[in-house]
């Protein structure tokens, strides 16, 4: 069986997983797992979309944003702040935001995504390393599990373009 198959098969038994978790029982990358999904449900792009990219997501209210490592997830609502290029880091420090040091260069694909999660529809936003390995992602944010629908709109409109 192809990935593109596994991956729609998994996504279709209603089973609660994320990016990660699908990319494991299909035997792929997550951005493998990715570009599996519909061509409605995603826009993989180029790491040097970066600026365009963050630019963008700094549009939202605040978003859930996502690390997984060594098995241990990391969820936290933030807002996006301005960021400064410097010492080989895109530099985050507005106060009451993300604060940190992504290093841009290490994003090799960005892809957004349209995803079941949950028996929710989930809206993420993947940064990849050249290996296909998640390195952070930033979601949508929802209250009450629901997402402010302006959003979804705005997230959908760049999803296709």
């Amino acid at each position: 069986m192809k990935i593109k198959e596994k991956v729609a098969e998994i996504l279709n038994s209603g089973k609660s997983m994320g990016l990660m978790m699908v990319a494991r029982s299909a035997g792929c990358t997550e951005l493998e797992a990715a570009e599996s999904l519909k061509d409605e449900d995603k826009l993989i792009l180029d790491g040097s979309e970066f600026d365009r990219v963050y630019s963008f997501l700094q549009g939202f209210n605040d978003l859930t944003f996502f690390i997984e490592k060594g098995g241990n997830i990391f969820e936290n609502r933030v807002k996006l702040g301005n960021g400064k290029d410097g010492m080989g880091y895109f530099n985050l420090f507005d106060e009451g935001c993300l604060n940190g040091h992504l290093q841009k260069s290490s994003v090799y694909k960005i892809a957004l995504l349209k995803i079941p999660f949950m028996n929710l529809t989930s809206y993420q936003t993947v940064f990849f390393d050249k290996d296909g390995n998640s390195l952070y992602s930033f979601y949508l944010s929802r209250t009450n599990h629901k997402h402010d629908e302006a959003e979804v709109q705005i997230f959908t409109q760049f999803l296709r373009g």
